[in-house]
């Protein structure tokens, strides 16, 4: 009876890519070994690291051959890539993600698989804390919907690569971007957004988030946030700047290569696509009518000046690094 139980379990991938990750591996690896939840399998890819990295995974992969999954690249590829290319080869019916230095609480694959319901992706929230152990208090601060917007999912992803789970006909779509040095967590979210049951969030912490400058997935997060004037004028200078504009264009012509359940979604990536005055201006109009979707946190004008910027806060918050040159 039990046997016939564990074969109707949907089966979990997860997913880690490595690059001199020695001090914090072995934690990690053992708290995705400690699931509540069956893991199907541990595919680790290492990047060619230069510390004792491939001898840790190699150890782990002699102890539990049956799960761990251990490879090492040929050359370096960078982290964006080695994600992609590793996320392709997993097998299970959804798909987890891991960084190589946070700590997974016991419960989370168990929570998310029962949570998860007929979405394409979910996540949840993190608990971040310094080297020395130290809480830093949690990611998200401020309340999220249930199900986030199609809109909300493409013009800003709050999903980090830690905490996604998505099916595996997600892959089906990615793998058509996995020669592209995408910001490969937050195109997941916008590929989930485009597909039927699309991205939903669970308001529980799940993982450690470690926090140190050494971290491959920093991405400057603790950049100072000034007042909330200078960020709209920071908005403006970002929209004002060639680079960042020409990312957008290039990204959002990528978005444009998949099909949309959700066809007002689907206008605001080919307005991004042209990142001009005049299309920034009409994608910013369809925020305004989902304010109360896009910004349920926020009341009256304010939530009103917050769905406006959207298209414009993507220049500003998103266009320095999700698609490299």
């Amino acid at each position: 009876m039990q046997t016939e139980s564990l074969k109707k379990m949907k089966t979990v991938s997860i997913v880690m890519c490595t690059y001199n990750g020695e001090q914090y591996l072995r934690e990690q690896m053992d708290s995705l070994l400690a699931q509540t939840y069956p893991i199907r399998e541990i595919i680790v890819q290492d990047d060619v690291s230069t510390d004792s990295t491939w001898k840790i995974l190699t150890d782990y992969a002699t102890k539990h051959p049956d799960v761990v999954k251990a490879t090492q690249n040929k050359e370096r590829k960078g982290y964006r890539l080695n994600f992609m290319s590793a996320l392709l080869k997993a097998t299970g019916d959804y798909v987890a993600i891991s960084d190589q230095d946070d700590i997974w609480l016991p419960e989370k694959i168990e929570v998310l698989i029962k949570k998860t319901g007929d979405a394409a992706l979910v996540f949840h929230d993190s608990i971040l804390f310094s080297t020395s152990a130290n809480d830093m208090g949690r990611l998200h601060r401020q309340g999220m919907p249930t199900h986030m917007h199609p809109i909300a999912t493409l013009l800003k992803p709050q999903g980090y690569g830690h905490q996604l789970m998505f099916r595996k006909d997600l892959l089906e779509r990615l793998v058509l971007f996995a020669n592209h040095p995408l910001s490969y967590d937050y195109f997941i979210q916008m590929l989930a957004g485009t597909m039927i049951g699309g991205v939903k969030y669970v308001d529980k912490v799940l993982v450690r988030w470690r926090r140190f400058e050494g971290a491959t997935t920093f991405h400057g997060f603790n950049r100072e946030k000034g007042s909330k004037i200078q960020g709209y004028i920071d908005a403006f200078k970002a929209f004002s700047d060639k680079k960042r504009k020409h990312t957008v264009k290039a990204y959002f012509a990528l978005c444009l290569q998949v099909s949309f359940c959700d066809e007002e979604a689907c206008r605001i990536a080919h307005w991004m696509s042209q990142a001009n005055g005049w299309s920034v201006l009409k994608a910013s109009a369809m925020c305004l009518k989902h304010r109360h979707e896009l910004c349920p946190d926020a009341h009256g004008t304010i939530q009103i000046i917050r769905a406006l910027f959207m298209p414009l806060a993507f220049f500003r918050d998103y266009a320095g690094y999700i698609l490299e040159d």
